[in-house]
């Protein structure tokens, strides 16, 4: 996606890169660390990978950060920053997360209550 319109969401660009595999990170992880080497394809089979997706929003609402097919996802951890790099939102789940709370049924989705303007999403 790129300078395109899905109702509230005015534009968005995402980049793929390899996670450093020797970090686990937590809520508290700086993100830069997780983010390697970019990369436009990565192998299907699994491995450790990180997004970094920035979006703007037009208006203020509730949203659901999720993934396009998020059924077989083992693991994720989503960083949610505002234009100002403040850290706005943290979220962790995925099929191997014992205690991982999910909003919706078999998805991973999660909710957020964003107020208009530029976001920035580490997954």
């Amino acid at each position: 996606m790129s300078a395109e319109s899905y109702g509230a969401i005015t534009s968005s660009d995402i980049s793929w890169y390899d996670s450093n595999q020797d970090v686990i990170p937590d809520e508290n992880s700086d993100t830069d660390n997780l983010l390697q080497s970019q990369r436009t394809s990565f192998s299907l089979t699994g491995g450790g990978h990180a997004s970094l997706l920035t979006f703007s929003l037009a208006v203020q609402g509730d949203y659901v950060v999720d993934f396009r097919s998020s059924a077989l996802i083992g693991v994720f951890r989503h960083w949610l920053y505002d234009e100002n790099g403040q850290k706005v939102a943290y979220f962790q789940g995925g099929l191997l997360e014992q205690n991982a709370i999910n909003d919706y049924f078999l998805r991973n989705g999660r909710h957020v209550n964003l107020t208009a303007g530029s976001y920035t999403l580490v997954t």
